[in-house]
């Protein structure tokens, strides 16, 4: 899977069925039920919240789906600091786990990488203090799907089987699924087979997930092209062709495309190879630089070489490196961004263990110290005793001496 794929979020909360919705608790709950579903609705919903008076609680409640639909429209510097809000002002620690993984979506689609995995870390962190399941959900879908785009596979299957273990839907059995077949598919530890990514596609087909169906097709036809069975790859592309399409995903029809002109290049057809190599190109979203776009212009550079027209070949071979380069350098961004917010985090261990230690040699010396006062004043109590020992022995035998001189 490409590492342009954008993170996405798969939080769902129920509204009774067929209850009178009046009470802004009672919206706010509905309008967080269909923001996935009925965007329509949720946009009505919300404008009817907007005209009511709100607890504060509900205030932070309603301030995150703003924050939420502003990351849906595209309007990330305005989705950012509403989400910041709710994460420095809510007492709800649920309401703050959410909108630190909406928050960690965000910063990973705008390319802020290493403020991305800042805030993942202090998102597991806050982990165990979270209780709604589906809110955990979500937290373990962004880090699964945040690992998976810097190759940390074995972190990713780690979060991906927390979620489909914890999930008590079909669709969160799906998307832990996806992910962890994605780690298995480029880790190879174990390497995936197609019975296993079959039954993924079984569960997200249950669960009408269609999206991820589709994209977990795109792994059985990568091992189909690798094991030179272009018909079945083109086969299983084609059946679901259109069922892709009614996604209106980029980056899936994009990822569709590619594979398609893929097989068919390497099955001999130049021409169906062409047609979906502009397909892919047509389908990218203007300005990524995803694997599919470096895979078209790369197919079309050889068919335009093979063909002669080495004016397009040249053409074709430019852009090719361009987006390979951009898809190579945003790769290594991410992964450079993993690897200083690990170092900082083993940064920030080793300081919180130093300081740990200083702290227990500041108390182990203000022990001693009052130890050392305590000895002090039993040394001089035992120093008084003595002298006045001493001088009660004194007194006591001139007393003697006296009384034996009278005596005498």
């Amino acid at each position: 899977m490409s590492g342009g794929l954008g993170l996405l979020c798969v939080l769902f909360m129920n509204c009774p069925a067929g209850a009178e919705i009046e009470s802004p608790g009672q919206l706010l709950e509905r309008a967080d039920s269909v923001r996935l579903t009925n965007h329509a609705e949720f946009a009505a919903i919300m404008q009817r919240i907007d005209s009511k008076a709100l607890s504060s609680a509900q205030q932070d409640y309603f301030r995150y789906l703003k924050g939420w639909d502003s990351v849906h429209d595209g309007e990330y510097q305005v989705a950012i600091p509403r989400l910041e809000a709710v994460i420095a002002q809510s007492q709800d620690v649920t309401l703050q786990f959410r909108a630190g993984a909406s928050m960690v979506n965000v910063l990973g689609l705008v390319k802020r990488y290493e403020e991305a995995f800042s805030r993942l870390g202090r998102l597991l962190e806050l982990l165990p203090r979270v209780a709604n399941p589906e809110a955990r959900e979500q937290g373990l879908a962004v880090a699964a799907l945040l690992y998976n785009q810097v190759g940390q596979y074995d972190l990713s299957l780690r979060y991906s089987q927390m979620m489909i273990s914890e999930s008590r839907t079909a669709s969160g059995r799906c998307k832990g699924g996806f992910n962890k077949l994605w780690a298995q598919y480029e880790s190879k530890k174990p390497p995936v087979t197609g019975a296993e990514l079959q039954g993924g596609i079984d569960v997200c087909t249950h669960a009408h997930e269609l999206l991820f169906a589709n994209l977990i097709r795109t792994f059985s036809a990568k091992l189909y092209i690798g094991l030179g069975q272009f018909d079945d790859a083109i086969g299983l592309l084609k059946d679901h062709y259109d069922e892709m399409k009614s996604t209106r995903y980029p980056l899936l029809i994009s990822a569709f495309d590619a594979l398609l002109a893929e097989a068919y290049r390497k099955k001999g057809f130049p021409a169906l190879a062409r047609q979906f190599a502009f397909s892919t190109i047509g389908s990218s979203v203007e300005p990524e630089f995803t694997e599919q776009l470096a895979t078209a212009y790369r197919l079309l550079y050889e068919l335009a070489k093979e063909q002669r027209d080495f004016k397009s070949a040249l053409a074709f071979h430019e852009k090719y490196a361009a987006a390979d380069k951009a898809y190579v350098d945003d790769a290594d961004g991410r992964r450079l961004a993993y690897a200083k917010a690990a170092h900082e985090a083993m940064a920030n261990k080793l300081q919180i263990s130093a300081l740990n230690k200083q702290n227990q040699l500041l108390q182990l010396q203000k022990a001693l110290s009052t130890k050392a006062v305590e000895n002090s004043r039993l040394y001089i109590a035992l120093l008084v005793t003595i002298v006045l020992f001493i001088g009660l022995w004194a007194y006591r035998t001139k007393r003697s001496q006296l009384h034996f001189m009278n005596v005498s």
